[in-house]
């Protein structure tokens, strides 16, 4: 994995992490413009997260045929 990918990964696990905590303020939970905000931090690294695991496949699979069709 790269260094970028281990940090999308982190703020993923971080945003997750803190809309689930019910620490973070006295009524119990996280207030709701902080939840909202995870969640939109969250999704966003979510999508980097898809889209670069996704043109990786690709990249590998692009590789693998062209040795094949060498072969």
């Amino acid at each position: 994995m790269s260094m970028f990918m281990k940090i999308v990964t982190v703020i993923i696990t971080l945003g997750v992490l803190y809309y689930l905590s019910p620490i973070f303020s006295n009524q119990g939970g996280a207030t709701v413009d902080m939840r909202v905000l995870c969640l939109f931090f969250t999704a966003i690294g979510l999508n980097v997260f898809f889209t670069q695991s996704i043109r990786f496949v690709t990249n590998n699979l692009k590789v693998k045929s062209n040795e094949i069709d060498k072969s």
